[in-house]
């Protein structure tokens, strides 16, 4: 049985992997708005989670 912090950590390598694909695939991915994010969230804003999530936005986006 896995802990939480495996499990965690196999999600973090399947969505860094994910992405990666995606970019290489010529997928790009939209940085924030200058002055729209805040800087305390910046890591949130470069996160491999956050990452994830925008590709999954852009794959849906498209027709």
């Amino acid at each position: 049985m896995r802990t939480k912090n495996q499990e965690r950590e196999a999600e973090r390598l399947r969505l860094a992997r994910e992405v990666e694909a995606f970019t290489a695939g010529g997928g790009t991915i939209e940085k924030a708005e200058p002055g729209r994010a805040n800087p305390m969230n910046e890591d949130r804003h470069n996160s491999f989670l956050f990452l994830a999530n925008k590709v999954r936005r852009a794959r849906r986006a498209k027709p």
